[in-house]
Order: structure tokens, then sequence, then C-alpha cells
């Protein structure tokens, strides 16, 4: 109830200042309750940290392919990537690109580390992954940006494939905040 209330004041503060505090507190209360199952999830060893580069890169890239052709076909696409990216435009990059990286580490936590964890526990791998990438995406609404649900809904089954695979949250982690900083700082989808 926490995200989607955050979601629903960030059309007021503004996404990241909405959503953003909202990633961070939650993600301290559930880090502060379950810190014991987390901790080995949030070791960083060699193998989930090249596959966390390597799967930010590869879906960095994939979204750069798929977005001019995916954007002829739904111009929605497009007007929703612009108004994404005019939310930012106002802020100072350094400030904002060093912003991501606790809001990144949150999200992670919350929805791969609690709630994937709690879904996997009941339903099995296949259905968690589904299932929780379902509800990210679910608590973006009312953020009012189709964008941001399908990305969440996409990167959100990449992610949770992520945690599944290798056991951890370092691989998701690293690959979210990779995505996140390659197509708000490195190479935006959009010229401002």
């Amino acid at each position: 109830m926490a995200w989607i209330a955050g979601a629903a004041i960030a059309s007021s503060l503004g996404l990241w200042s909405g959503m953003g505090t909202t990633a961070v507190i939650v993600g301290l209360g559930v880090l502060a309750t379950r810190w014991q199952a987390l901790r080995e999830m949030l070791r960083p060893h060699p193998t989930p940290v090249l596959i966390g580069l390597a799967a930010g890169l590869l879906l960095a890239l994939a979204t750069h392919l798929s977005y001019g052709p995916i954007s002829a076909l739904a111009p929605f696409v497009k007007t929703g990537t612009a108004q994404l990216y005019l939310e930012n435009a106002s802020r100072p990059r350094l400030a904002f690109a060093l912003l991501l990286v606790p809001i990144a580490i949150a999200e992670e936590v919350v929805w791969r580390g609690a709630v994937q964890t709690a879904l996997t526990a009941r339903f099995g791998t296949a259905v968690a992954i589904l299932a929780g990438a379902a509800l990210y995406a679910v608590c973006h609404v009312p953020i009012g940006s189709s964008m941001l649900i399908i990305a969440a809904l996409g990167c959100g089954l990449v992610w949770g494939a992520l945690r599944a695979t290798t056991a951890g949250l370092v691989a998701p982690i690293l690959a979210h905040l990779l995505w996140d900083e390659i197509l708000l700082f490195i190479a935006p989808l959009t010229t401002r």
C-alpha cells in the first residue's frame, strides 16, 4: 500500500520525489525487519556482479533496439518517453545520477528481495517472477505514465529472473542501476 501511495503523490511531488522517497523508506523498513534473510542476498560475489552488469548492458541495448520499431507502431510510446525525460530535465544531473543508487537498491530489496521471495515460497519461481513483475507494474499505475508501467513490467521480468537465477539481489540491483543510468544519462532514447 505504501508503494501505491508513493505513486499517487508522485503526480504532485514529481516522479522521483514521490516514488524515490517511498522506495527508500520502504526499502529501509524491509532491510531493518528482514536483515538476516537479505544479508547473504546482498553480498557481492564475482559471478552475480558480472551477470548484473552484462544484463544491464543487454537490457539497455534491447531497449534502444526496440524503441524505434515500437514507437513507430505505437506513437504513444514516443510521447510517453518524452514526458518521462521532461520530468527529469530540470534536475541537476550529478545529484540525480547519485540519487538513483539508493532508489535502485531499495526497489530491488523490496520487490525482488521481499515480494519475490514471499511469492516464490508460496507459488514457485516462475509464478513469482511473473506475479512480482505484474505487481511492480501495477503499483506504478497511479503515476499515470503508461511508459513507466510498461518499463516496470518488462524490467521487472528481467530483474526477477536475475534474482531467481543468481539466488541474490546483487545482479538485479546492478542491472537496474546500469539500465537507469544508461537510459537517463549516457544514452537517452530521445533528445531533450
